[in-house]
């Protein structure tokens, strides 16, 4: 656990930046995929619990109980219905809802218990056809009517990828469309619509900006993965 010190003074770095900036209030969320418990734990045993796998399995294998029980886990990754029972069971949030089907299924494996997921819908801001996410504006109102219609679901906010380019203008872009598109969906949202999850590593700066409530960071905290 020690080779991973690195970890921690990494996130409170990060931590002391958004402070610095007046962004005390916008969430680190510890993109932690690929790398073990060890790092995590680093985290964990300072009070982190926020943390976000973008892989059904590596989520199963890596946070087992007790340890997901104690922790705010977000599925990031495109999720295929066949890894639905995983994501809902074991996490606090999904983060990547793209479709009515996939809002469906997540209602029906949580249908007769008491647990409320939390939902972020993934648009896809910059038109790449490799990256998931709904498209259009009217898209992003079906699958949020779907979520409102689920008992065990609760639509927290939207969240988006920004494009894989080193201009920031169109970065800029990208997490401003979907910034004026959270504040337009919010005014007839219920009052839990609250989480704008813009930026990672590499541009979370310009996310602040844009007006981020959480960003999403993994080589800045946990280094480069292999």
């Amino acid at each position: 656990m020690e080779s991973f010190g690195y970890v921690k003074e990494n996130y409170f770095s990060l931590r002391d930046e958004l402070d610095s900036l007046g962004h005390s209030n916008v969430e680190i969320l510890c993109v932690s995929k690929t790398f073990p418990w060890e790092a995590v734990q680093v985290l964990v045993d300072r009070g982190v619990h926020s943390f976000g796998e973008n892989r059904a399995q590596e989520l199963k294998t890596k946070f087992q109980a007790p340890r997901y029980q104690s922790l705010n886990l977000h599925f990031i990754g495109h999720l295929q219905t066949n890894k639905v029972t995983i994501a809902s069971e074991m996490c606090s949030w999904v983060d990547s809802v793209d479709s009515v089907k996939v809002v469906r299924a997540l209602q029906k494996s949580l249908a007769g218990t008491s647990k409320v997921l939390n939902l972020l819908i993934e648009v896809n801001t910059s038109g790449e056809s490799q990256k998931s996410g709904v498209i259009t504006d009217d898209e992003v109102n079906q699958v949020l009517e779907e979520i409102k219609g689920c008992k065990n679901l609760a639509p927290r906010g939207l969240m988006t990828i920004g494009p894989h380019t080193n201009d920031n203008k169109a970065i800029r872009q990208s997490f401003s469309r979907l910034s004026r598109l959270f504040e337009n969906l919010g005014v007839h949202s219920p009052s839990t619509w609250d989480v704008l999850s813009i930026g990672m590593s590499n541009d979370y700066r310009i996310a602040l900006d844009e007006g981020a409530t959480m960003i999403r960071i993994g080589s800045l905290i946990f280094g480069n993965r292999a």
